[in-house]
């Protein structure tokens, strides 16, 4: 049996990739996490702390990084997990993101260079270098934009957005593609990369075989939420959002109450972007990713049921 602990495995990702994990007979699943109570099931570990990360994967036979936070966070825990690998032997998976293609544009496989320029993108970007760097045998798998039970980002803020008429059909500001993907199947890959036997070094894009247009997952979400039909939002309505996205950060930093939100020029941007993921590599492993019809029922089915 593979002792497997799970760090940031309290969060969205995270206690996706234990439920996945649980369902199998062959691993034992452990979550690490910087705060909760302590149990044989959570370790409490600062990931960004070399002798934190030392005491928590003591017992591990394999090592998955599925933590958020930070630029700084999503660096050092990826440095200080992949050298506590190293040093174990033990295996090692890396959850990365689409981010670290930057603006790349059509069909984008893991050999693509990275191109990216949020802070976020380069956090992912540095945080592969140092995985690399630490000589783990280590497997990355880059997600697509994670949705299903629980994704706050792309599901209920999307979905309160559709709701109050302020997303809908963004006409040509809406054609880039959205690579849905549930963080069921991201807990499914990690189960299935460590239970067969990888090269180290290898690299996995994740998304939906079938991704829509963002327009097209806005129409589909709004209509599984029963949104209404989707009002067309027009280019000085996507600038007047633009430039409300500061102020409204600024409010959520200083901590209102349902603050609200806005299309920041970094999401317009994403949201006209024509990047595909290409995930053949992934289906040469047998791992298959839903649909993404089933991702919008799923995260739909999340989202109607909140209080």
């Amino acid at each position: 049996m593979m002792r497997v602990l799970v760090a940031g495995g309290t969060g969205f990702v995270g206690s996706a990739i234990l439920r996945a994990l649980a369902a199998r007979p062959e691993f034992t699943a452990i979550a690490a996490a910087r705060h909760g109570i302590a149990s044989p099931h959570l370790r409490l570990c600062d990931a960004t702390d070399a002798q934190s990360v030392a005491h928590a994967v003591r017992d591990a036979d394999a090592i998955v990084n599925a933590t958020a936070g930070s630029a700084r966070i999503l660096t050092e825990s990826a440095a200080r997990l992949s050298e506590a690998a190293a040093r174990r032997g033990a295996r090692y998976v890396e959850i990365g993101s689409i981010a670290v293609y930057g603006p790349a544009i059509g069909s984008v496989d893991e050999t693509a260079p990275l191109l990216a320029r949020s802070r976020y993108g380069l956090a992912k970007c540095r945080a592969e270098s140092a995985v690399r760097e630490s000589g783990a045998a280590a497997t990355l798998l880059r997600a697509g934009i994670v949705v299903g039970p629980g994704s706050i980002p792309w599901v209920a803020r999307i979905a309160r957005l559709l709701r109050a008429g302020r997303l809908g059909d963004l006409g040509p500001a809406g054609d880039g593609i959205c690579n849905l993907v549930r963080a069921a199947d991201i807990g499914e890959a990690v189960a299935h990369v460590l239970a067969g036997k990888q090269p180290r070094g290898a690299t996995f894009n994740i998304a939906a075989p079938d991704a829509p247009s963002w327009n097209g997952y806005f129409a589909a979400l709004a209509h599984a939420i029963h949104a209404g039909p989707l009002r067309r939002i027009g280019p000085a309505q996507l600038a007047l959002e633009a430039r409300l996205a500061l102020p409204f950060a600024a409010l959520s930093r200083a901590g209102a109450r349902a603050s609200p939100e806005a299309l920041s020029g970094s999401l317009q941007r994403l949201f006209r972007q024509p990047i595909r993921l290409d995930c053949r590599a992934l289906a040469s492993l047998g791992i298959a990713p839903a649909s993404a019809a089933a991702c919008v029922a799923e995260s739909a089915a999340w989202f109607a049921a909140l209080p």
